[in-house]
């Protein structure tokens, strides 16, 4: 019988893959049915472990390599995003091909009311908004028509049309992306493609 280090390595790695496990299963009740891209951030040699135990599809194949403990989220994001831009810019115009595609049908629209009740009602499979423009008005859910801000009303009274749109469309599991005005794919603020 031959007694080495290598059952002491084993075991340090099954107890690091059980841990990864359960981080991985916390992960999954956050992610839900989302398809977010996962940007790892740790010791070189955790990364390949994570992989192996997790079965989450999206996870980017470059990581953050180094320990993230000492980083703010900030440095955090500033890293992670040259990694996960690419995949954000090919959704993106994935869905502007869309919307360039169904534009004069049913199936998408940049028309702020249809939009603001589509997403209401779960509707917006993909939404493209202004970022440095907003409207501001009240969405009546039992009618679904929009009333905009009159100079003279109380602002405090209204909602950002835009954002309630953009929040609508995420909490029902559709995808989102800012632009600036000059980059829009239509000469409204907002654009949207529809599921149905």
């Amino acid at each position: 019988m031959f007694h080495g280090q290598g059952s002491g390595a084993e075991e340090k790695e099954a107890g690091i893959e059980h841990y990864l496990s359960l981080v991985d299963s916390g992960l999954k009740k956050t992610f839900r049915e989302q398809q977010a891209p996962l940007v790892l951030a740790g010791v070189d040699y955790l990364l390949p472990i994570y992989r192996r135990v997790s079965d989450y599809a999206h996870i980017m194949p470059e990581g953050i390599t180094g320990s993230p403990e000492h980083l703010l989220p900030e440095a955090l994001q500033e890293q992670a995003w040259p990694i996960v831009e690419p995949y954000f810019r090919q959704e993106m115009e994935k869905i502007m091909a869309q919307y360039q595609q169904f534009a004069d049908t049913d199936k998408a629209t940049d028309n702020i009311e249809e939009i603001v009740a589509a997403a209401f009602n779960g509707r917006v499979d993909g939404l493209v908004l202004a970022v440095d423009t907003q409207v501001w008005g009240l969405f009546n859910s039992d009618t679904g028509k929009v009333v905009y801000y009159q100079e003279g009303q109380r602002k405090e009274d209204h909602l950002p049309l835009l954002d309630f749109a953009a929040m609508q469309t995420l909490q029902n599991g559709g995808t989102v992306f800012a632009l600036s005005q000059d980059e829009m794919p239509t000469k409204s603020a907002i654009a949207a493609v529809f599921r149905y």
